[in-house]
């Protein structure tokens, strides 16, 4: 930094898209958090000018330029929102009341049927198809009653954390929309950038009653069998499905086992489709079981099943594939 009679020129640039977003700085840094400084945007500058110096004839400049690998990053409004009752609140990463520089967010907020949530999201405007500090700004310094028709920049909420819902679990609600579940956190922790166990994932969990169809040998020291082999009712065939191999305690393992030998088959009774390892045994399809899985995959194998037990109250005969109906609102 160069110095001379008259005065020192700072300001800050930050690379967005191949371009130096630049503003000019009154005073110097101060390590005081609580001190200000003035601000002010000035013209952008091409990225060739990284590091460089400019020259004043009056004045020296001194430039910080930074690199910003993600421009979404730098472009947004941390924003936290409360809601009880009709009451709704937009609070700044520094606990300052925002609400009445974004009504639209406001009003989308009010129109949600959930009566009691916070949530935390973030405030971004666009240029171009790409978020823009600049429009934000515009939007953010607004002083009007109605910000988005004196200034015409519209604002998006993004949201990345459901904090709390209503005072209850929604896990079932999530299922029912055909989502994959939810992570739960230990409302009492703070906020973790590593695995914790105040962190939980809830899966959502199918249940369907499949055939069974077969078992394969143990291995290692387990006893009984190792899987069970599954299926279901298409039309006269059965469809192989896949097999099953948690959810069973020795005791389970050792007397299924027992009701399947006395079923073994020489041959299989599938008729589309059959497994691919040894130590294959094939029953005759009389047994039921129901089991819990996460989802079909796309060549109609179970992904993830669990044996929670037998139905005796089911025919194997009229199992099918159920297809479970989405719910969207």
């Amino acid at each position: 930094m160069a110095l001379d009679e008259y005065r020192t020129n700072r300001d800050l640039r930050l690379e967005v898209n191949g371009v130096l977003k630049s503003w000019d700085v009154a005073k110097s840094p101060s390590t005081d958090p609580h001190a200000k400084r003035l601000e002010v945007m000035s013209e952008d500058h091409p990225s060739t000018t990284h590091g460089s110096r400019g020259s004043c004839p009056k004045a020296s400049a001194q430039t910080v330029a930074v690199k910003v690998l993600d421009p979404a990053e730098v472009v947004d409004e941390r924003c936290i929102a409360y809601r009880s009752g009709d009451a709704i609140r937009l609070m700044s990463r520094n606990e300052n009341e925002i609400g009445g520089q974004y009504p639209e967010i406001i009003e989308a907020l009010e129109a949600q049927p959930e009566r009691e949530f916070i949530i935390a999201g973030e405030i971004v405007a666009f240029s171009g198809g790409v978020t823009s500090l600049s429009r934000l700004q515009g939007r953010m310094h607004a002083k009007t009653e109605d910000p988005l028709e004196s200034t015409g920049i519209r604002v998006f909420y993004y949201l990345f954390d459901l904090m709390y819902l209503n005072g209850f679990a929604y896990l079932q609600e999530a299922c029912t929309r055909g989502w994959e579940g939810i992570i739960a956190k230990d409302a009492a922790s703070v906020y973790e950038h590593s695995r914790s166990t105040h962190w939980l994932k809830f899966k959502c969990v199918h249940r369907q009653e499949l055939v069974v169809a077969g078992f394969t040998d143990p291995q290692g020291s387990r006893v009984g069998f190792g899987t069970l082999l599954l299926g279901y009712y298409e039309g006269d065939g059965l469809v192989y499905a896949g097999k099953v191999g948690t959810g069973f305690e020795d005791e389970e393992l050792r007397r299924l086992h027992e009701r399947l030998t006395e079923l073994e088959l020489s041959t299989s009774p599938f008729g589309y489709g059959e497994p691919d390892n040894d130590g294959v045994h094939f029953v005759t399809p009389a047994l039921v079981a129901e089991v819990g899985f996460t989802e079909w995959t796309d060549d109609g194998r179970l992904r993830h099943p669990r044996y929670p037990g037998l139905r005796r109250d089911k025919m194997a005969s009229g199992v099918v594939r159920e297809k479970p109906e989405r719910v969207s609102r």
